[in-house]
């Protein structure tokens, strides 16, 4: 059976590490602003891809050219309502994060379980990694009406402890030796 999940590389498990890291110190340091900051872009975000909708028919000639625009101007729409309604928004993004950790979390438990490239204790790391994101993403599934802090701090803290166990594992992780043909 294939792999389903591409095999992480020493430098990529490294810079996934140090981002999440980096983002559990910003929201444990200053959660506030933090979730502030994350509505914010996520509105915007939402604007942006409508926008680019609404002029997308002009670039690419589609046939559904119409409902293209008609849904770019909806996303704009949604995009001024969220960031004009940010409790909403954050509460949005709440169930955002628990699909993205669901799905990180998935992923990491299939590279832990079946795969054949990892070795037995990268396999137990991807396994505890993935159990902890998918714990996350259900606790975040059954409360996503958190206090805005603490969904922060948990975000933080989530995103601190999986960033150190990726750094660590890509100390030790050993690069494969290219095949000669």
């Amino acid at each position: 059976m294939e792999n389903v999940v591409a095999q992480p590389t020493k430098s990529s498990l490294a810079l996934r590490g140090i981002a999440n890291i980096l983002l559990g110190l910003i929201a444990i340091t200053w959660p506030g602003l933090t979730l502030y900051i994350l509505v914010v872009v996520f509105a915007i975000n939402i604007i942006a891809v409508g926008t680019i909708e609404v002029f997308r028919p002009m670039v690419e000639k589609t046939s559904h050219a119409v409902l293209t625009v008609l849904l770019g101007i909806l996303g704009i729409l949604v995009g001024f309502y969220l960031l004009g309604r940010p409790v909403l928004t954050a509460d949005l993004l709440g169930l955002i994060v628990a699909f993205w950790a669901l799905l990180f979390g998935i992923s990491d438990l299939m590279i832990g379980l079946g795969s054949k490239g990892v070795e037995g204790g990268y396999r137990t790391l991807f396994v505890i990694v993935g159990l902890i994101s998918v714990l996350f993403g259900i606790y975040l599934l059954f409360y996503p009406v958190v206090t805005l802090v603490s969904f922060i701090w948990v975000l933080g803290v989530y995103a601190f402890v999986t960033g150190a166990m990726y750094v660590l594992a890509s100390l030790f992780m050993d690069v494969p030796k290219k095949s000669k043909k």
